[in-house]
């Protein structure tokens, strides 16, 4: 959950933003704050993805002292201004977590149990990497031309469905869809899917195996003759 304020700045939209403002007005005070205002939405946005990237991302051990404080700590490094409080449900299995922002937004959010997985402020955390399994998607329109993604395993198909769906419209509208577009690509499936950049299909639990689809084989089983 590291570098939001970088990834907020980082933002297409602010740089267009600060482009154009100036031209549009000239009053600098304004445009000061006009800017303030959007990179401090922005890095809202990017505080809420990255704290559900978390939740969906970092399992925990056990809901034992020892790894509530650790969640503890990864919160409070993350959102040193923020009230956290981590509470461990045994009954559900589960750690819920709540992060109260000075602005008076809260956010919400449950750590899974993983017996097998390092506490999360454990440097060894960054080297855990849940399992990738099949998931093999296909346009209803051509149910037999496949595309070989993966998933990760806590993921389930509907999520990983709207995942892949959200991430497609959002390609599109981004500075390299739009270069895409206008080198004559066309906003589509096929298009996206070999275009999109696999950090950002890994940041939502998704993998890609293969740019290219291919055709579901059907294998015919032919009987055997019994009497020789």
């Amino acid at each position: 959950m590291k570098n939001i304020d970088s990834k907020a700045s980082k933002n297409p939209f602010l740089d267009i933003l600060q482009n154009i403002l100036p031209q549009a007005t000239n009053d600098p005070k304004l445009t000061s704050k006009i800017i303030k205002a959007v990179k401090k939405e922005l890095v809202a946005n990017e505080q809420q993805k990255a704290f559900e990237r978390f939740c969906k991302k970092t399992p925990v051990p056990h809901l034992e002292e020892a790894a509530v404080q650790s969640v503890e700590n990864v919160l409070k490094e993350n959102f040193p201004e923020s009230d956290i409080t981590v509470k461990p449900m045994k009954a559900e299995e589960i750690m819920a977590l709540e992060v109260s922002h000075k602005d008076g937004t809260q956010q919400y959010g449950e750590l899974k149990i993983d017996p097998s997985a390092p506490l999360p402020d454990d440097p060894e955390a960054q080297d855990f990497k849940p399992k990738f399994i099949p998931f093999p998607v296909a346009l209803p329109g051509d149910p037999e031309t496949i595309w070989f993604l993966a998933k990760r395993e806590d993921l389930s198909n509907d999520d990983a469905g709207r995942a892949l769906s959200g991430l497609q419209a959002d390609f599109w509208e981004s500075r390299a869809g739009q270069k895409a577009l206008k080198k004559g690509a066309e906003r589509g499936f096929p298009d996206f899917i070999d275009r999109v950049p696999a950090g950002i299909l890994r940041e939502l639990g998704l993998k890609r195996h293969y740019k290219a689809p291919e055709t579901l084989k059907v294998i015919r089983i032919e009987p055997t003759d019994k009497k020789k």
